[in-house]
């Protein structure tokens, strides 16, 4: 559970329209070598001033992503130089992968922190996808609104297609972002495969093979581009996966 809250005062988000991979322990991305995170390590990234952040933004917004679990627990994602917390950000099993959306509170030197407290080791990926600073765009809140279902429409995405959808929040609207829960079921392949749901370069949600994952659990803060429109890719092999369900709960607005 979060700590963070929307109020009518505080910070603005600016969403980044191509999000920037900070973190992979697999390919030494964010990190000097390329080597898993052991049970109870702690990987600290260094985000304010870098990567289009600015020095005194507040918060970002990450998708992280844990896979190669040996055993089973969770991942917690706080402010750098700060006690760790007693909530979880990320939970997980042995050999799943799993991924959430988190917004994390920076520390005073600018940075996060993700600490590994399962029973065994596991690797981490953590794709920027935007942050919080004193400029940049409103929170809306909103109904929600189902945008998109490929079961009802009989499009189910094959491996590498891309799928877009039209929000209705046209460049005329000031929208810069939306915030999408995301859902891929009906994943089929014998035997099963994994794969993940892709927009632009990073991860956006991983799944499993005839399994259904949801996602402010499982949420997407995504940029919206040219009339409002967002695009998500099936990013796996699977031949016949996954179909998409994408409903929308709130927006965001340049002030």
């Amino acid at each position: 559970m979060g700590v963070g809250k929307f109020t009518a005062t505080g910070d603005y988000y600016t969403p980044l329209t191509n999000p920037v991979r900070a973190l992979d322990t697999q390919h030494a991305i964010g990190v000097p070598t390329a080597a898993k995170v052991a049970s109870g390590g702690t990987v600290q990234l260094k985000l304010a001033g870098a990567d289009s952040v600015p020095a005194n933004a507040a918060a970002v917004v990450l998708n992280v992503t844990e896979t190669n679990s040996v055993g089973g627990g969770f991942v917690t994602a706080y402010p750098g130089l700060t006690a760790v917390p007693t909530s979880s950000s990320l939970n997980f099993g042995p050999g799943q992968t799993v991924a959430n959306t988190v917004i994390v509170k920076l520390g005073s030197d600018g940075s996060v922190d993700l600490r590994n407290s399962s029973t065994g080791s596991i690797d981490l990926i953590a794709d920027l996808e935007g942050y919080y600073a004193v400029a940049g765009s409103s929170y809306i809140a909103s109904s929600p609104v189902r945008e998109l279902d490929t079961r009802a429409s009989h499009t189910t995405l094959k491996p590498d297609a891309t799928v877009t959808v039209n929000l209705g929040l046209g460049t005329s609207s000031g929208t810069t972002a939306a915030t999408l829960n995301i859902t891929a079921t009906n994943a089929t392949k014998v035997p099963p495969q994994d794969g993940n749901l892709l927009r632009m370069e990073r991860h956006d949600r991983s799944f499993f093979a005839l399994a259904v994952l949801y996602s402010l659990a499982l949420t997407s803060q995504a940029a919206v581009g040219r009339a409002g429109k967002y695009a998500s890719g099936n990013g796996s092999t699977i031949p016949r996966a996954p179909d998409i369900a994408c409903p929308c709960s709130s927006h965001e607005v340049d002030n």
